[in-house]
């Protein structure tokens, strides 16, 4: 599951942050990343404001001018009685049985429900209407609110979105995701290497999985160069001879290529779990 989301550019972890002093230098920034061809998208507060509102908000007008006599009728008619509801549904299922006797199998589904219900008087339609038409009213308010919007800005957002965007000191994040796959270690370097060079400031997870790579990587070679040296070192204090500490060392120097060597065969590559074994070796 998780290398599945990593594949996907709108869900993987694999992201990189930017922080610029200002929301407009972080949409800059934005533009400049989204043009590398290792980019997928990015994100900035400006995201959240919608592309094109003067269009889209004339397309909602007419809408809502085609639908306000549906929307905002001048007179409702009361409520039919329970009697009027059983004679409709007895009326439907009348309708529906002609289809049924030619063998249509949902229509002889259907009239046969609806001839129980008819058959069970006043007494099944609450149910009836809670199950058709409950959230009825609740759907018509959310159309009606969704045919009249305003234009968006800044100032509009929620407080808990912006505020994970915008710092109070005005410095504004910038989320850049990948478009290659970073499971895969290669992908991972020419992603982070390519947003870097745009902002050499950048962090996040992929950044600090670089950077650590090179810390372990330098901490091995230093950690390694050090046991060898005190190892010869006290070889040649033991032993007093050169020939003799040569001779002690080649089987360890030999065990670790061939350590290195049968990792190869095996396609077991060093990670930064067993690679601490090489100066454990010496």
């Amino acid at each position: 599951t998780l290398f599945d989301l990593m594949k996907d550019p709108d869900s993987t972890p694999y992201t990189i942050e930017i922080l610029e002093p200002s929301t407009a230098q972080a949409q800059a920034t934005a533009k400049k990343l989204e043009a590398l061809p290792e980019v997928s998208h990015t994100v900035t507060v400006e995201s959240f404001i919608p592309d094109d509102q003067d269009a889209k908000l004339a397309l909602i007008q007419d809408a809502r001018t085609l639908l306000a006599p549906s929307l905002y009728p001048a007179s409702i008619r009361p409520p039919a009685s329970d009697q009027a509801m059983l004679s409709a549904t007895q009326n439907f299922a009348k309708d529906v049985k002609p289809l049924a006797d030619k063998g249509d199998a949902a229509a002889a589904r259907l009239y046969r429900d609806l001839d129980a219900a008819a058959a069970r008087g006043a007494a099944i339609l609450p149910t009836l209407i809670q199950n058709l038409s409950a959230n009825a009213a609740r759907r018509l308010d959310e159309l009606r609110n969704s045919l009249n919007p305003e234009k968006i800005t800044l100032a509009d957002l929620p407080t808990d979105v912006k505020d994970d965007w915008v710092a109070q000191d005005g410095r504004a994040r910038v989320e850049v995701f990948p478009k290659g796959d970073l499971a895969h270690n290669a992908e991972m370097v020419r992603f982070a290497d390519a947003v870097r060079k745009v902002a050499p400031n950048a962090t996040g997870t992929p950044v600090t999985i670089q950077e650590s790579a090179a810390t372990v990587i330098h901490a091995f070679v230093l950690a390694g160069i050090i046991a060898l040296a005190a190892i010869a070192c006290l070889l040649i204090l033991v032993l007093r001879s050169i020939r003799d500490v040569i001779l002690v060392l080649a089987p360890l120097l030999l065990a670790g290529l061939l350590t290195l060597a049968t990792g190869v065969v095996v396609d077991l590559p060093l990670n930064f779990a067993n690679i601490i074994a090489l100066p454990l070796l010496l």
